[in-house]
């Protein structure tokens, strides 16, 4: 029977004590950021995202079922409100972003990284897409809300 550690305590979380996690054959300290490094992580990975997520290929299916019904007004829109959000490069929106951290390996990797490096200088992001897998990416996102303090014993719980 493997050890557990502990849970995260309230003054754990207060003084932003580092957890650790398990990723193959390393095991990684990782905290909370600061509020500014937080929302730099955040915005890091929302670029990360809009680089991935063509709004087009997002209301593809709404399109093709727009032109079967022959409702050409309704797509013309759509097409249009798409067009304007790639124009103006508008971020993807905050529930995009938490879902790619739950479900997309690239996504996961970039936040596990910017969390471990200051306990780990010697970490390379290369180290972490090479274990973090579309497979296990889930798994992985939920021992890192554990490791946070954000966890829930319900493995199904999305937060």
């Amino acid at each position: 029977m493997a050890d557990q550690a502990p849970s995260t305590t309230a003054t754990d979380q207060l003084l932003n004590v580092p957890r650790t996690l398990t990723l193959g054959d390393r095991v990684l300290s990782v905290a909370s950021l600061s509020l500014r490094e937080e929302r730099a992580l955040w915005q890091e990975l929302a670029g990360l995202v809009a680089a991935s997520s063509d709004p087009f290929q997002r209301i593809a299916p709404v399109v093709a079922r727009l032109t079967k019904d022959g409702d050409l007004v309704a797509r013309s829109v759509l097409l249009e409100l798409a067009g304007r959000e790639v124009l103006a490069d508008v971020p993807p929106p905050d529930s995009l972003v938490e879902k790619a951290r739950r479900t997309v390996p690239a996504v996961l990797v970039r936040e596990l990284y910017r969390r471990a490096k200051k306990f780990h200088p010697e970490l390379r992001e290369e180290e972490l897409t090479a274990v973090v897998t579309k497979v296990n990416v889930g798994d992985v996102w939920f021992e890192l809300e554990a490791a946070l303090g954000g966890g829930t014993d319900d493995p199904k719980a999305t937060r």
